[in-house]
């Protein structure tokens, strides 16, 4: 995403308003990923196998993360990468504003 700093003066929202886009989609994608595992988990106990096998199947599961979470973990870090920069450029915005209102006094 560019962003000019020269405009109207709203690139700083636009970067804010893309971060909470983000992170909304990010934590969506979370959330049915974990909806899928507590679904395969409820079926768990269908299967015939043996003790010994679940629990290390539970362990394994327990450890390992599925690459829809790692990616939308990503995504919600690029978001607060975001959120920080457009809060960044809100700011400096209003600096330059109040440095113009004070040359023009």
């Amino acid at each position: 995403m560019s962003v000019s700093s020269v405009g109207s003066g709203n690139n700083g929202y636009a970067i804010l308003q893309q971060s909470k886009k983000m992170a909304d989609e990010a934590a969506q994608e979370l959330q049915q990923t974990q909806a899928l595992e507590q679904k395969d988990q409820s079926l768990r106990f269908n299967r015939v196998d043996s003790a010994q096998q679940d629990a290390v199947e539970k362990a394994h599961a327990h450890h390992t993360t599925h690459p829809d979470q790692v990616d939308s973990l990503i995504k919600l870090n690029q978001a607060q990468q975001y959120n920080r920069a457009g809060v960044t450029v809100v700011q400096k915005e209003r600096d330059m504003l109040g440095s113009l209102l004070d040359l023009r006094v």
